[in-house]
Order: C-alpha cells, then structure tokens, then sequence
C-alpha cells in the first residue's frame, strides 16, 4: 500500500506505526497486515475526520483459464476478447481515457489470454470505428478475476453512440447508456463477489434499456451502435485490479 496524504499542508500521525508508516514526505506505506487510523494536524490542532488504512495480503492472479464457453452459432455470438469466438474490430482494449494504472495480455495456457487491468477507477473497451449491432443479442458475457483481496463491487457501462456514430455526450443528440452496479446485494447471478476465482456474468440486455433495472445513465434508447464498454469500481472504495476473459454477446439459443 502506498498512498499520498497532502505532505507540507498536515502533520500526520499513524495510530499504529508499525503497520503503517507516515514518512515526512507524506507518502503512506503498508508494513505488516492490520489497521491503523491516520490523523492529520494543522498548527498544532488536529484537524477534523481521520482515514483508516487496511493493510491486507496481495491478492493471487490466477493460476488457470476461465471456462471454456460452449460452442455457438456465428450468427448468434459478437466477440469483443475472447479466444472462444470471432472477434469484432476492437478499436482500443484501455482508451486513452480511462482511469488505471496499466493492462497487459497474458497468456493462461497454450491457447487462451486474459487481460489484466491495474488499478482500475475505470477501464474503456471502443468500438467506435465499427460499431456493434447487439439488436438481435440477448445477453452480454464476460468473466472476471478480481485480484484485490477485497472485493466490494463492480461496474459496467453499455454505451450507443446512436446513427450518426459519434460521441456526443449522454442524453445528447442519439447517444445513449446504462449502466450495471453491482455491490453484492443484487439478486443476479453471481450472489456475491469475491476475489481469487473466475466470476461468470450474463446479463440480459433487455436490463439495460430505459425503464430496466440498470438504467443508470439514463437507458439505451437502442443497441444498434455501441462502441463504448466501461468496467469500473463500482461501489468499491478505491480501484480495483482485475482480469477479463471471454467477453461477449449472444443471443440465447432457446429463443426464436
């Protein structure tokens, strides 16, 4: 752990020194697991609220591949990072700007890869070239490794640039958006984060439409032309280091 707390402007004092320490250029380092509340003096008074620092253990990346997704028609499945299908144009896996502190591809086994994003306030996929036409699609897959050993929430972003392809800002002109949250009290599939494993999402696309359960943003209006797809920190209280695999959407075989 290593974190900046306004060197110069605050005296800072560490409840427990020895779990965390508080150099004179402010800079807050982890030294054994624990807790430790810091405190901040201004002339001598100590000024109002505190932070509570958690030193944990580093989470553990993982040792195998996610799941293998069953075969599909190509007509029924659109590739945005997986080795299971077609791939679409991706434009940029880390757009310029996201919120993170790097991603690399690493290689799983002998034929798979997954993406690891670090630090991640939020990380955006594009597909602005060539936008997606999910209309026929009924879900959205990806699978997720959450490496912190906290893991307190998640998000996703649909975003439509709409006919004229462009950005122009949500609600603006034919852009549209939603957005998932997740903080471990949803009633969707999986029930609970946690970190140290593969987390499977398939989310109904039907949720992010206005007047769904995530129109957060506030609804697509349509998903004829998405080219953006955000994952954040949801309701986590800081960023997030993950790995994505097997990223998709696909039309549900049972219907028509």
């Amino acid at each position: 752990l290593r974190l900046q707390v306004g060197a110069g402007l605050f005296e800072t004092q560490s409840s427990r020194p020895v779990v965390v320490s508080i150099p004179a250029d402010g800079l807050v380092e982890g030294l054994r697991l624990g807790e430790s509340e810091v405190t901040g003096f201004l002339a001598g008074e100590e000024a109002e609220g505190s932070l509570t620092v958690v030193v944990i253990e580093p989470g553990a990346p993982p040792s195998i591949p996610a799941p293998r997704p069953p075969a599909r028609s190509p007509t029924s499945v659109i590739g945005i990072y997986t080795d299971a299908y077609e791939e679409a144009d991706v434009d940029t896996l880390a757009a310029d700007f996201s919120e993170f502190g790097g991603s690399e591809e690493v290689s799983l086994s002998a034929t798979d890869t997954a993406l690891r994003y670090e630090e991640v306030g939020f990380i955006a996929i594009e597909t602005a070239r060539r936008p997606i036409n999910a209309e026929r699609m009924s879900h959205v897959h990806f699978d997720i490794w959450i490496e912190d050993r906290v893991a307190t929430g998640l998000s996703f972003k649909l975003v439509d640039f709409g006919a004229n392809g462009v950005f122009d800002g949500p609600g603006v002109a034919d852009d549209s958006e939603a957005e998932f949250r997740y903080d471990n009290s949803g009633t969707l599939s999986p029930p609970r984060l946690s970190s140290g494993r593969w987390i499977a999402f398939d989310i109904p696309l039907a949720e992010f439409e206005r007047g769904g359960s995530f129109d957060v943003g506030p609804g697509l209006d349509e998903r004829e032309h998405l080219a953006q797809y955000i994952f954040g920190n949801g309701p986590s209280a800081g960023p997030v280091t993950f790995w994505l695999d097997n990223f998709y959407f696909y039309r549900d075989p049972t219907l028509p």
